[in-house]
């Protein structure tokens, strides 16, 4: 699929999703469901990694650290729209990873640090 065909189709749901909010908050209502169970059942057969009520973590962490939230929001539409470039290896490892922005002040939202996984993790157990 090229492209343009894929930037059609988002086109396409953006405005379908605009003019159908009760349909589309309905099919998303019902897709959390369907994963959910689904999930339930891998995580049964697979084995799970993360904690069973990580969402309510996620949640609560969201309401408790709504400037931290703010600016998460913020980093990720200035990548968005080209505002801030996300580069393609850590900064501390130099590892070409899936990286996670670190701020180090939240005054800042558009100095970032961009961190692997494990290298963020270990960023934030030498600073506890």
């Amino acid at each position: 699929m090229n492209l343009d065909t894929l930037k059609a189709k988002a086109d396409y749901h953006r405005e379908w999703m605009k003019n159908n909010p009760t349909k589309a908050r309905q099919y998303y209502e019902n897709r959390k469901e369907k994963q959910a169970v689904y999930y339930r059942g891998w995580y049964a057969q697979n084995g799970r990694k993360r904690a069973e009520n990580y969402i309510e973590i996620i949640a609560l962490w969201q309401k408790l650290n709504p400037e931290k939230r703010r600016v998460c929001y913020l980093t990720r539409y200035a990548i968005q729209i080209g505002k801030i470039k996300k580069p393609k290896n850590c900064s501390k490892c130099r590892d070409e990873r899936k990286l996670v922005a670190h701020h180090d002040d939240y005054d800042f939202p558009f100095r970032v640090r961009w961190l692997c996984y494990s290298c963020h993790k270990i960023f934030h157990n030498e600073m506890n």
